[in-house]
């Protein structure tokens, strides 16, 4: 989803926790408030 609508971690992470679509693909229930952006990045 992140990639599809072209979205930085930051703002993908604030989809989750603002977009109810995303929160409906995810299978997370209305009041969840979501994840830090920064569980999207992988430090090597």
């Amino acid at each position: 989803m992140q990639f599809a609508s072209d979205l930085t971690d930051r703002q993908a992470g604030e989809a989750v926790r603002a977009r109810i679509e995303w929160k409906y693909c995810l299978g997370l229930e209305l009041d969840d408030p979501g994840f830090d952006f920064s569980v999207l990045s992988e430090d090597l």
